[in-house]
């Protein structure tokens, strides 16, 4: 197995972003990172302050992925697991440290300027919400942080942090074209004066898809602006709109899958199964008060989301249903944040919030029809935290956090509550060193209620009875319990010269209750109790002749913990996985960028009989200004590499398992023009 992982090191190129911008100063080396306050933290430290595993993504690095979309800005990071879930390149889904969900849910909380995304009805993320040329940069912490977000954010949290301006004027725009009969077009604009600023950007995406039945039509807005009321008081908005039609191919069997991957539908089915489809429209807004009362800082956030889906699910044994569903949240937040002393600091934060899901499926035929299934559903969601952050001298910092969390979910017209109360404490140790880099040791306890859907998802199920019929069912189970875990990383960033840097983590957890599809009882349960442990590192360098590369990898171990399949890898979750970025900078000023990802035992079922074969995927991007034009060509997956990403098992309609698989989208060209003047 390890000379499977040095050979494809060797051989494969990564695209990287153009090289980190780098400065010196007395205390040593600073890269692009350790100049940004990363929000996420809820204490805007830098990355060098903070006590976890972390990672930001910077505005050069966005821009050359943003052929393949705004998930991948976070593909090259170790231990994080983007894939498409259609090959249709307008599904893909976001994992870390092997918390596979495929699609159900995430654990990984997800924010756009700090306001948070995940959807109401399964804690999903869309991640076509923006376009990657409406964001600035991306801010990830790595492990579990439910101490800061509570629920789902076992894996970690992202923060998407979208253009805006420092002074005067700042615009932006593309239009590019490729192949698929892909078209792209981005646009914004930003202002900040004395008083305040403001930003806007737009997008839109339009494209047949590579497989067949996968076109897709995406459409983004985002808006936001801040007035000075007085010299300590500033009020700031956010607005999101997001529009999406988007066609859904489903899971091929094998070989069908590598064979024909662009066929839509498994051959059991016919052509003559409606095509599936998804309509998305969502609007999510945001206030923000931000002042002070004596030393400490006040902020105070209200939020407001509403969300319509209507789709057409083909699920194998159960069949086509039409679902159509609206949710509607809204949420509110305080937190005080005060400076103790010069190395000394302690916020304390209460959220709340209360959402409300109408769903109901319908056959999937054009005349009038009855509901099968329907479901009315409130949360009511409420946290609070403290966290504190001393410092102890010689460069070391101890911080430490707890948060509360509890959840209340009732179905209309239902007896009962279904109650979630959970504790998560954290604590961590950093020292700073002369340099710049940083050392770090901490551990924290974590937890991922049950979904909306998972608690009470109305769909009927029609499943063979072994006698020829079929028995209705739902899969959903109002008797789940949250899943809870703990971890503990230890790493280093290390700053070893100019244009250079290298992060190191190795972690360590364990989690019960883990929440998966039960196939033996085709429903959702708390399957069993899993260990979390591995090492994520990467390096970057400079080179001679103008040559910026990176390489790094991730051993990810996710097992069962006991019951039939222990110390079995849990399935979606590849156990290697390893990437590298050449950029070479021309002597005009352009650039040439190569980009390279490769994954290795993955499993599609938990007893780990059907595997993913191993694969890697490259990609190249060209990039050459002039002025504040510059022309980009792309190439995704240069070598047309036949993969699947993921897949699932299910049973077919004899009732014998049949496994299905995902095929990655194939090779597809793109090119255009953007502009972007000086600011």
């Amino acid at each position: 197995m390890v000379h499977r992982i040095v050979v494809a090191a060797a051989l494969l190129a990564v695209i990287a972003p153009a090289r980190a911008r780098a400065q010196s100063d007395s205390l040593g080396h600073i890269v692009y990172q350790d100049t940004v306050a990363v929000r996420a933290s809820r204490m805007r430290l830098t990355l060098r302050d903070l006590a976890t595993t972390a990672t930001v993504v910077p505005p050069d690095q966005v821009r050359l992925t943003a052929a393949r979309g705004l998930a991948a800005t976070v593909a090259d990071v170790p231990g994080v697991h983007v894939y498409d879930l259609t090959g249709s390149e307008t599904d893909a889904q976001v994992e870390a440290r092997g918390f596979a969900s495929l699609g159900f849910t995430s654990h990984v909380r997800v924010l756009v300027d700090e306001m948070p995304v995940n959807d109401l009805e399964g804690s999903r993320v869309n991640w076509n919400l923006l376009a990657p040329g409406q964001v600035d940069h991306v801010e990830l912490l790595r492990g579990p942080v439910s101490y800061l977000y509570g629920d789902a954010a076992m894996a970690g949290v992202i923060n998407i942090v979208t253009r805006s301006a420092l002074a005067g004027w700042r615009s932006w725009g593309a239009l590019e074209g490729g192949s698929r009969k892909e078209g792209v077009g981005e646009g914004g604009a930003a202002w900040r004066g004395g008083a305040g600023g403001f930003a806007a950007g737009v997008a839109w995406r339009d494209l047949d898809g590579w497989r067949q039945h996968s076109a897709a039509t995406l459409a983004s807005g985002n808006a936001s602006g801040d007035v000075a009321l007085t010299s300590r008081w500033t009020v700031r908005g956010n607005l999101l709109l997001h529009r999406e039609h988007a066609e859904e191919p489903g899971a091929l069997p094998d070989p069908l899958w590598h064979t024909d991957a662009r066929r839509a539908f498994v051959p059991v089915l016919g052509d003559s199964v409606p095509p599936d489809f998804r309509r998305v429209h969502s609007a999510a807004g945001n206030v923000e008060l931000r002042g002070g009362i004596g030393r400490a800082g006040l902020i105070v956030q209200a939020g407001d989301e509403a969300r319509a889906l209507n789709a057409r699910e083909t699920i194998i044994p159960a069949g086509t249903l039409d679902r159509v569903s609206n949710a509607h949240r809204q949420r509110g937040e305080a937190r005080l944040d005060w400076p103790l002393a010069a190395d000394a600091e302690l916020v304390l934060g209460v959220e709340g919030e209360h959402g409300r899901l109408r769903g109901a499926y319908f056959p999937a035929v054009d005349s009038p029809r009855d509901a099968v299934g329907s479901a009315d559903v409130t949360r009511d969601a409420i946290g609070g935290f403290a966290l504190a952050r001393a410092g102890l001298g010689r460069g070391f910092t101890l911080t430490a956090a707890v948060r509360g969390d509890g959840l209340h979910s009732k179905l209309a017209g239902v007896p009962g509550t279904h109650r979630v109360s959970a504790v998560s404490p954290a604590l961590a140790l950093n020292h700073v060193n002369v340099k710049g880099g940083n050392l770090f040791v901490s551990a924290g306890g974590a937890f991922k209620a049950p979904t909306l859907e998972q608690l009470y998802d109305p769909r009927p199920y029609l499943v063979p009875d072994g006698s020829g019929g079929f028995i209705p069912v739902t899969i959903s189970s109002n008797a789940l319990e949250p899943q809870r875990g703990w971890n503990v990383d230890a790493g280093v960033r290390a700053l070893p010269a100019m244009h250079s840097r290298a992060d190191v983590t190795f972690y360590y957890g364990r989690s019960r209750d883990e929440i998966g599809f039960d196939l033996a009882n085709f429903r959702y349960n708390n399957i069993a109790r899993s260990i979390h442990y591995g090492f994520e590192g990467d390096a970057t360098a400079g080179l001679p002749y103008h040559v910026t590369a990176m390489l790094g990898y991730a051993y990810t171990r996710a097992v069962f913990d006991g019951g039939p399949n222990d110390t079995r890898q849990i399935n979606g979750v590849p156990e290697h996985q390893l990437i590298a970025r050449l950029t070479l900078a021309l002597t005009t000023r352009g650039s040439i960028a190569l980009d390279g990802r490769y994954f290795d035992r993955q499993w599609v079922d938990e007893a780990n009989t059907y595997a993913l074969p191993a694969y890697g995927v490259a990609d190249v991007t060209v990039l050459q200004p002039f002025g504040p034009v510059a022309l980009i060509g792309a190439v995704r997956n240069v070598f047309d590499r036949r993969y699947a990403g993921a897949g699932y098992v299910t049973s077919d309609f004899s009732g014998n398992p049949l496994p299905l698989y995902y095929p990655g989208p194939g090779r597809a060209f793109r090119a255009g023009i953007r502009w972007q003047p000086a600011p």
